[in-house]
């Protein structure tokens, strides 16, 4: 048994390092300048850029619970809002000086019914709105010029829709035929605005 296991690591450690030679080299990283070192395990996760010398992140650990920082490009950070029970963290987005991501909301009167809502914050004002509300979307990408939002809605029968929103009021300007109903993930808007992309 010990032989069968040293070969097959022998071949897969061949086949993965022929596999990484072929991959372009990665890009270049540096830590955050003035993170401080703290004692307290904290994380930084899902790094949206809002412009050249900002970044959004989603900041958790076990001395504080989840919110949206603001990190400029010399470590210094900015709490922006403190978060509800996410719906896929890692679809937060940025658009147009706008954030999106989706939030679980329970119902107050029946508690088996759960709803997930959409949350977009003017990162100017810091006004957080819900939008959509008693819905079921998810995944939502802001426009590049944040004024519209893409998300997959799916009804209590399960049928999944993409829908293009308005940022602002969350009215539906465009249901995408879906009629195969496939499971849509992680829509994005090109950067021109033009087209939207899916998963």
């Amino acid at each position: 048994m010990e032989d069968l296991y040293r070969r097959t690591m022998r071949e897969l450690d061949s086949t993965w390092r022929a596999d990484q030679a072929a991959r372009p080299a990665p890009t270049p990283v540096a830590e955050l300048a003035g993170q401080p070192a703290s004692r307290v395990f904290t994380q930084y996760q899902f790094p949206q850029y809002v412009n050249n010398d900002l970044v959004l992140t989603l900041r958790s650990g076990l001395g504080n619970i989840p919110q949206l920082v603001l990190l400029n490009r010399f470590g210094a950070m900015r709490k922006v809002v403190t978060l509800g029970s996410l719906n896929l963290p890692d679809m937060l987005s940025v658009g147009g000086n706008r954030v999106v991501w989706a939030e679980f909301r329970q119902s107050p009167r029946w508690g088996q019914v759960v709803h997930s809502e959409l949350k977009v914050l003017d990162l100017k004002t810091r006004r957080v709105r819900r939008l959509a509300l008693g819905t079921r979307y998810a995944a939502p990408a802001l426009a590049p010029d944040g004024r519209r939002i893409v998300a997959v809605r799916t009804s209590a029968t399960y049928h999944h829709a993409l829908v293009v929103l308005d940022a602002e009021t969350g009215a539906v300007l465009h249901t995408l035929p879906n009629p195969r109903n496939d499971f849509y993930q992680q829509p994005r808007f090109t950067a021109d605005g033009r087209v939207v992309a899916v998963k």
